[in-house]
């Protein structure tokens, strides 16, 4: 009786384990209702391998603008010792599953954990590039 037990148990585990893989946080066929905000950079890779951030470089933000079609994009580099806005500019996006595209044919595979964390990735050349950013 006790074998029994075990293993009822064993495959209790092993289902409920197998039905909350990390992917099951994420949202899946993303609109543009899920990115409407403000999102704040927080992390970035190339290839894999973690890009050091400065303080200043993570003001670089991403504001989807609520019923538009339109994102405000806000880049900041240290130039001389000085942390500045690089580039700010309005583009238009469309969303289509979970690519998303900016006007200037910049496209990225879009992903959204929890509502909370963006995730960017764009692959040109051979280089791979994830931008993770925090809704604002």
């Amino acid at each position: 009786m006790s074998k029994t037990i075990q293993i009822v148990v064993i495959l209790v585990i092993a289902i409920f384990n197998q039905s909350c893989s990390d992917d099951d946080f994420f949202i899946d066929n993303i609109n543009e209702t899920f990115v409407d905000g403000q999102w704040e950079l927080i992390n970035s890779t190339e290839n894999g391998t973690a890009i050091t951030l400065t303080d200043c470089d993570k003001m670089s933000t991403i504001e989807f603008i609520d019923s538009s079609d339109e994102a405000i994009i806000a880049t900041y580099n240290l130039i001389a010792d000085d942390c500045e806005m690089t580039t700010n500019s309005t583009e238009t996006y469309t969303i289509t599953i979970n690519t998303l595209t900016i006007t200037n044919n910049l496209v990225y595979e879009i992903r959204i954990e929890n509502e909370q964390t963006l995730v960017l990735t764009s692959t040109q050349n051979d280089i791979s590039v994830v931008d993770t950013y925090n809704r604002l």
